[in-house]
């Protein structure tokens, strides 16, 4: 789909790196580059603020398998829960199955079994105010789907989508 590259610039630049790119009659070489770090140090984890609110249950819908590992390892490592699938389909029915567990859906646009604007109106028929994100590769700038839906274009940083998580979710939180 083309989006191999931008999903790896993305998480690159999301930790500071740089990507150099080097073609010749011989073929192309991409560098990435990260900075150090020493060797004792420990992964870093965001403190919580006091009194945050528990795990949001999130279902991450992708038909590319690199968005769905780096999605729940971003969000899982925030705290959340996550489910997540390829298949727009399968994300249909796992909601169906449960659809009261779920407090937010994010979802590619553009899938091969049933696009996310088509998978979030049928999950709005069961639960209208489901707080949603639908994530584009798209790069008309135009795209709108309905008010009450995001949209974050691709390639995404980390903290845009932690941003978009919590834009999304607040005004629910607040009723």
């Amino acid at each position: 789909t083309g989006m191999g590259l931008a999903m790896v610039f993305g998480i690159v630049q999301s930790h500071g790196g740089g990507l150099n790119l080097h073609t010749d009659s011989e073929g192309t070489v991409f560098e990435i580059l990260l900075p150090a770090i020493a060797e004792n140090a420990k992964e870093a984890t965001p403190e919580k603020p006091a009194g945050e609110s528990p795990a949001t249950h999130i279902l991450l819908v992708d038909d590319e398998d690199a968005i769905v590992t780096m999605g729940e390892r971003i969000l899982s490592r925030e705290g959340h829960r996550v489910t997540s699938t390829t298949s727009s389909e399968e994300a249909f029915q796992i909601f169906a199955n449960d659809p009261d567990s779920f407090d937010f859906v994010l979802t590619d646009f553009n899938m091969p079994e049933m696009s996310g604007v088509d998978l979030l109106n049928k999950i709005h028929e069961i639960r209208p105010l489901l707080p949603a994100v639908i994530m584009t590769g798209l790069k008309d700038n135009s795209l709108k789907i309905r008010d009450e839906i995001r949209v974050l274009k691709k390639p995404i940083l980390r903290q845009e989508l932690l941003d978009e998580l919590a834009a999304a979710i607040q005004p629910q939180e607040e009723n």
